[in-house]
């Protein structure tokens, strides 16, 4: 199998393992007596930042270390400080997703009998965190990230996929837009949204790589990071028309539909 269709199914794994973290009910045990923050949710930064890493840092390995073509479109070493720079945002906004997210927990979000707690500023100031900064530093660098990522890979000699490779890139499409457009209605604070800066985002990113597509003559295919990428991208905009024609633009699944997953431990 191709190196890179190998990591995006792993990329894929992890991403659902970030899913079922962020919607599972499990190791409910409470840290300290009297206040409803589980255990749970104080490993929850641990688990996150340690799978995001290892997913991401595997396509970036199987793309960066692919044999180059003799072709060298861009200049890398420019992407050096972004890439850095981006890193460490999304490092940033795990922690502050995390870190606050156990905080709204401690205050007792959500729970039954704690609902005079959610009227205090350190809980509002600590929701904002959570669902605004908290995934705006995660998503949107994230995004770039991966056109870097596309960049680089153009960079890199062409592939062949054979046809079950090239269903299981848009297998691992459908699972990262779909986990996008989730996300994105997901991390909302009255009212506003994060599809509110993802929705431009993505075009960019769009017109982006439908330039390289133009200038360049290529053929999707033979880059198979650039053709998950876009057909996430996609798959990301038809997701949020349908969810919002059902549901509206401003429904939380978490708060507002009672997304749940109950793990039997």
């Amino acid at each position: 199998m191709n190196r890179v269709v190998k990591a995006l199914l792993l990329l894929a794994v992890a991403n659902i393992s970030i899913g079922l973290y962020a919607y599972g009910v499990f190791l409910q045990v409470p840290i300290f007596q009297g206040y409803p923050l589980m255990l749970q949710h104080v490993l929850e930064p641990i688990f996150y930042v340690i799978v995001a890493v290892i997913g991401n840092y595997l396509v970036f390995k199987s793309i960066y270390f692919s044999d180059k073509n003799k072709i060298i479109r861009f200049n890398e070493l420019k992407f050096l400080v972004p890439i850095v720079f981006l890193l460490l945002t999304i490092g940033v906004g795990f922690g502050i997703h995390t870190s606050s997210q156990m905080i709204t927990d401690l205050f007792g979000d959500g729970h039954i009998g704690y609902e005079n707690n959610s009227s205090s500023l350190v809980y509002k100031l600590a929701s904002f965190l959570d669902e605004g900064p908290g995934h705006w530093f995660v998503s949107i660098p994230m995004l770039f990230f991966y056109l870097f990522l596309s960049m680089i890979e153009l960079n890199r000699k062409e592939a062949r996929l054979l046809n079950y490779e090239k269903v299981s890139v848009l297998l691992v499409a459908s699972i990262i837009g779909v986990g996008l457009g989730i996300g994105g209605f997901e991390g909302s604070f009255n009212g506003f949204n994060q599809n509110y800066l993802i929705i431009p985002t993505v075009a960019v990113l769009l017109y982006q790589i439908y330039k390289y597509k133009t200038l360049f003559a290529l053929k999707f295919w033979n880059y198979p990071f650039t053709t998950f990428l876009t057909a996430s991208l996609i798959i990301y905009f038809v997701y949020i028309l349908l969810f919002s024609t059902v549901y509206g633009f401003k429904i939380n699944p978490g708060t507002d539909l009672k997304w749940i997953i109950k793990l039997p431990f």
